[in-house]
């Protein structure tokens, strides 16, 4: 940018005097031509130092910008007289973990069966066996939803909830097995 600078300075100078320059015009004096070298010097140092300053700026807000650490873990002082010094730790007492409640209430006796207290079909008393419709499971959809879970029950495609036959509902779908229910007599069928 500085040469096109010079050039133009140049052509206004010999436009002044009367002759138009060309292509290969020397400088009139050496002077200007260091003068305009020095003020180039310049441009490119304030140019690298506002580039300098601008990606210092970001890399700053980037800094900040970071993920949080974890709130829980210990911080780590700045100082070293902060490393000799020990800090008092506040103790607190520690919930108990929600899965306690869970277990206590999956083993106390007013809830309902579950699942893996289920007995299976082979297990329920022959009298009762005999009163359950035959049942051909021969495909299943498991998914996460459980709306979206199907059981093919003698060639009926049944969800969650369905009639499979009379006074036997089809309870829940699981990974690999079925739990139905007979006249209130809940069990587990594989598939």
């Amino acid at each position: 940018m500085s040469y096109i600078l010079d050039a133009l300075k140049r052509a206004d100078a010999e436009r002044q005097r009367g002759a138009v320059p060309g292509l290969h015009a020397q400088p009139l004096t050496t002077s200007n031509a260091h003068a305009s070298a020095g003020a180039g010097t310049r441009r490119k140092t304030g140019l690298v130092l506002a580039v300098t300053l601008a990606l210092s700026g970001i890399a700053a807000g980037l800094w900040g910008w970071r993920a949080p650490a974890d709130p829980l873990a210990p911080s780590t002082p700045s100082t070293p007289s902060a490393l000799s010094t020990p800090l008092p730790v506040a103790t607190q007492p520690v919930p108990a973990p929600a899965t306690k409640a869970i277990i206590k209430a999956a083993a106390s006796p007013t809830t309902k069966t579950t699942a893996a207290a289920l007995p299976l079909l082979s297990e329920l008393p022959e009298d009762l066996r005999q009163q359950i419709p035959k049942l051909v499971i021969s495909g299943a959809v498991y998914a996460d939803n459980p709306a979206k879970r199907l059981l093919l029950v003698n060639n009926q495609v049944l969800a969650q909830g369905s009639v499979a036959a009379t006074d036997l509902v089809l309870e829940k779908i699981e990974l690999r097995n079925a739990v139905f229910s007979f006249r209130g007599t809940r069990f587990k069928l594989a598939h």
